[in-house]
């Protein structure tokens, strides 16, 4: 059965460097379509074992050979066009061992449904990030307006209003100071211009990215947050990675699932999957609560 469900692309696309090149039109296209369009755990063989890769909306596994086959196009071709995007900005790739992580850059932003007019009359050409794949099945890009859930939204100030689970992810990803201090820069521009949005949350994620656009030496100066939730840490940990920052609620979580944390570190494979073996631990201890 064909993959059901349905993307978005702007008419300003057509305006791209990506729709000047047919083949790599074709390639941009195959990407945002097997992009997952929510968070799923996928199995992967790994030479004699396996391992669980969480591939999060806006991302998919990605495999030369299988693209090339989709795609009619030779696979050292199609990863070359594959490089080729993600040093348009497109797209990040975040290769392993055995799989490569596509993610679309901008991702829920351009394919949400629930996005501001103000970002949905943007061009969605060079700016999505997708995330490299090899197993074929990781794409259930479902988009079914039945499922999409009618949130209790909690006012804020006096115009900002976020449902409880929006608020949770911005104070995780910003910490709460910087969260109300990006609440009362909304509702002062609510208030005082008159600005109209259909989701607040969507709102903050998207000035915080034009921020970090515009001040990209302000982002690379402040790299102290948790590698796995983002939140502003100053504990550093050991990893087959290299060291990393972690928040205190995450190294909780994983103390619990590995209590000799120091002497698993030293067996992890010196490379980024040691990071994605954390992270599904830490996710796992998090789905016990």
């Amino acid at each position: 059965m064909a993959p059901q469900g349905w993307i978005k692309l702007h008419r300003k696309s057509m305006e791209s460097q990506v729709w000047a090149n047919s083949q790599l039109w074709h390639l941009w296209c195959y990407c945002l379509l097997r992009a997952n369009h929510k968070d799923k755990w996928v199995n992967i063989k790994t030479g004699r074992g396996e391992t669980e890769v969480l591939v999060k909306s806006g991302q998919f596994l990605f495999g030369r050979k299988k693209a090339g086959e989709s795609l009619r196009q030779k696979s050292i071709s199609v990863y070359r066009r594959l490089k080729k995007l993600s040093a348009m900005g497109n797209l990040n790739l975040k290769p392993d061992t055995h799989y490569t992580v596509v993610s679309i850059c901008n991702w829920e932003t351009y394919q949400n449904c629930d996005i501001p007019r103000e970002q949905a009359s943007e061009p969605a050409m060079n700016t999505q990030v997708t995330t490299n794949e090899h197993p074929s099945n990781t794409n259930k890009n479902v988009k079914n307006a039945k499922n999409v859930k009618n949130e209790k939204k909690d006012k804020y100030m006096d115009f900002v209003f976020l449902s409880s689970e929006e608020y949770k992810k911005l104070i995780e990803r910003f910490g709460e100071d910087t969260t109300k201090d990006k609440i009362a820069e909304l509702n002062e521009g609510i208030g005082s211009k008159g600005y109209k949005y259909k989701s607040h949350y969507h709102t903050i994620l998207s000035w915080q990215r034009k921020h970090d656009k515009d001040n990209p030496q302000a982002k690379k100066s402040n790299p102290e947050t948790c590698f796995h939730c983002k939140t502003p840490s100053s504990t550093k940990i050991p990893t087959g990675a290299g060291s990393q920052f972690m928040c205190s609620e995450c190294l909780e979580l994983l103390k619990k699932a590995e209590p000799n944390l120091s002497k698993f570190n030293k067996v992890l494979p010196k490379s980024s999957e040691s990071l994605s073996r954390l992270e599904i631990m830490i996710e796992k201890q998090k789905a016990k609560r």
